[in-house]
């Protein structure tokens, strides 16, 4: 499938990213609109498609939410999972394409995504 074949050659360009910062590539502040709205999320699972370095997952698991997280960048899941570990939080994260990914229904209270289904393309409707 075409979307399927964008997101693949996505991971070269993502991978590309991170080896060019040792450090993080998005900083470990999570995005403004997620904290006002943090209150509107409940106790549950939260997944994080597209997690990165796990700015947003890290937030949630610090409010004490378990957090599941995949990317389709192998660099940018250890650095969430080392993130997590240097601050004593627990995530899961995987390395994942979203377009083979199935979410199980009823599994998780919060889905939320930060830029990653423009880049899956294919005009696939995701979710």
């Amino acid at each position: 499938m075409k979307g399927e074949t964008i997101m693949k050659g996505n991971k070269g360009i993502w991978e590309r990213q991170y080896d060019q910062i040792e450090d993080n590539l998005w900083g470990l502040r999570p995005i403004q609109t997620l904290v006002d709205y943090t209150a509107l999320v409940k106790e549950g699972k939260v997944l994080d498609l597209g997690i990165g370095e796990g700015r947003n997952a890290l937030y949630f698991a610090n409010k004490g939410f378990e957090v599941v997280g995949i990317d389709i960048s192998e660099t940018a899941i250890k650095r969430s999972l080392t993130a997590a570990k240097e601050i004593g939080v627990t995530i899961k994260a995987e390395v994942k394409d979203l377009t083979s990914f199935q979410i199980e229904e009823n599994t998780f209270y919060s889905t939320r995504s930060e830029d990653a289904f423009p880049v899956c393309g294919g005009g696939k409707k995701w979710i």
